[in-house]
Formats: C-alpha cells, structure tokens, sequence
C-alpha cells in the first residue's frame, strides 16, 4: 500500500480545504466584478443625469459637478465611497478567516 490511513486522510483533507479556497476566491472575483459593474452604470447614469445647461459653457464633468446647484457630485463619491468600503470589509474578512483557517492549526498540532 502506497499511503497509510493518516496520510491518506491528510491528502483528502487538503484537496477540500484548497477546493474551498478556490471557491471563495472565486467568489471574491465575482464580487469585485459585481461592485466594479455597478459602479460604472452609477458612474454613467450619474453623468446622464448632470444638468450641463444651468452651468454654461462646461466641457468637463468635473466643472459641472463642483458648480452646479445638484448633489450629483456627493452622491458619486457617496456610491463610490461605499462600493470601496464594501470591497475592503469583504478583503479584511477574507484575510481574518485564512489567519484562523483549520489548515493553520492542524500543523501546529503535528508539532
């Protein structure tokens, strides 16, 4: 027999727990992907919705949001300042879940 039986199970246990890393990974990407889409369509909708007539002779969005009476411009930073928040909340609590993982542990108790 090519393996004993604490081997074998050590090999399995390892297969699972980098499935389950690819998984989450995998949904991270996913979730980047989702924030990133949602800001632009903010980001675009926001720069349809901005009044270029009240202000005059404006080329740049940048103009139009810091003169114009609207709260366009606070509600792009808001969108934008939550989608980044949400972002680094989801990277704090993967960082804090691979420091805690099991994986780690196991090999401190072979010692």
């Amino acid at each position: 027999m090519k393996y004993n039986l604490d081997e074998s199970v050590m090999i399995v246990e390892k297969k699972i727990q980098n499935r389950k890393i690819r998984k989450l990974r995998r949904s991270i990407c996913s979730l980047c992907a989702l924030a990133a889409i949602l800001v632009g369509l903010a980001v675009f909708s926001l720069y349809n919705f901005i009044s270029f007539g009240e202000v005059g002779h404006s080329h740049s969005v940048y103009g139009t949001l810091m003169i114009s009476n609207e709260a366009g411009g606070y509600v792009l930073v808001g969108v934008v300042s939550f989608f980044s928040a949400v972002a680094l909340t989801l990277l704090c609590l993967y960082i804090r879940r691979r420091k805690h993982s099991p994986a780690d542990n196991s090999s401190d108790s072979d010692k």
